[in-house]
């Protein structure tokens, strides 16, 4: 068992307790002892970065600067390893755009959590599912459910799952992945700039170091091009009120629209244009758009007003 074991970990001191627990095992058991891990610590930006056994996800802090507490809890359910982080986010700030963007003073509840029903993991049922849901303050919301086959090595298939921007409830969706962004506001160059830290500079993505290599290998495989696209939207619903793109005002923008392998098609309502959007993806390269518009309405001061056949 850990009892207040302390180290350093994402950053900055971390203190331990917990461990397993073989007391609950029954005999003849297909699993493991109870695993119940807990810390508490702070995490710095710096931190997550260099902890490459995260996996991608942690690239995320590039959008980020500072350090805030966190807790941690880690268990396992049927021999699916579960994850439970909070923070109130508070001392880091978020380098994007409105409804992201906070100030390193704000408090900000911030919620990771992996589960599996308690039945499932009584009844030994297989497959198993697990319940991936993040919280940000309410602002953003993801939910994934993933199912786990007998064999351990293979990598967890998503049944369906759910993404919000905006305030609201998340729906989830019986199957696929729905993507729902409901904003009074949003400016597309303040989020291309916001997002550029992502972006590897060009002609210099560096080759992971050994230790790196192994790391990614061990870690979750979602950061490979195939498995990420399960994770992906396969329908969308969009509704903005105002969008600003390259200095244009966009009014009561809603689009809704599904992917269907690399082909993103996007039905389009606002206030300046009725159409359909395409967007088809292509290997080492940007991609294709072509736009079919019903409707184009010019500026008002002109007058005029166009159709499309």
């Amino acid at each position: 068992a850990l009892q207040d074991l302390k180290g350093q970990a994402l950053g900055g001191a971390v203190q331990f307790a917990g461990g397993m627990d073989v007391s609950k095992l029954p005999p003849g058991a297909d699993h493991g002892p109870a695993v119940d891990v807990r810390a508490s610590g702070i995490a710095t930006v710096q931190g997550l970065l260099q902890a490459q056994e995260l996996g991608p996800a942690v690239q995320l802090a590039r959008l980020a600067q500072g350090q805030a507490a966190y807790q941690l809890r880690i268990s396992m359910a049927r021999g699916v390893p579960l994850v439970d982080v909070r923070s109130d986010l508070q001392g880091m700030a978020l380098n994007l755009p409105p409804p992201l963007q906070k100030a390193a003073a704000e408090s900000w509840p911030m919620h990771f959590a992996s589960s599996v029903p308690e039945s499932a993991a009584s009844a030994g049922q297989s497959p198993v599912r697990e319940t991936i849901d993040f919280d940000l303050a309410g602002r953003a919301q993801v939910r994934y459910v993933r199912e786990w086959g007998a064999d351990a090595a293979a990598p967890a298939k998503v049944v369906s799952g759910a993404i919000r921007l905006g305030t609201g409830a998340l729906a989830l969706p019986a199957k696929g992945v729905a993507a729902e962004v409901d904003l009074p506001r949003m400016d597309v160059q303040a989020w291309q700039a916001a997002l550029q830290p992502l972006q590897p500079a060009a002609g210099h993505a560096a080759a992971p170091s050994p230790g790196q290599a192994a790391a990614r290998s061990g870690s979750s495989d979602i950061g490979s091009s195939d498995l990420a696209t399960d994770y992906l939207p396969d329908h969308w619903d969009v509704r903005v009120g105002a969008l600003q793109v390259r200095g244009i005002e966009v009014q009561q923008l809603q689009m809704r629209g599904s992917r269907k392998g690399d082909r993103w098609s996007s039905e389009e309502r606002a206030s300046l244009l009725d159409g359909q959007l395409d967007y088809v993806q292509e290997k080492g390269g940007p991609g294709t758009v072509r736009a079919r518009l019903s409707q184009l309405r010019v500026d008002k001061k002109s007058g005029d007003e166009s159709k499309a056949p």
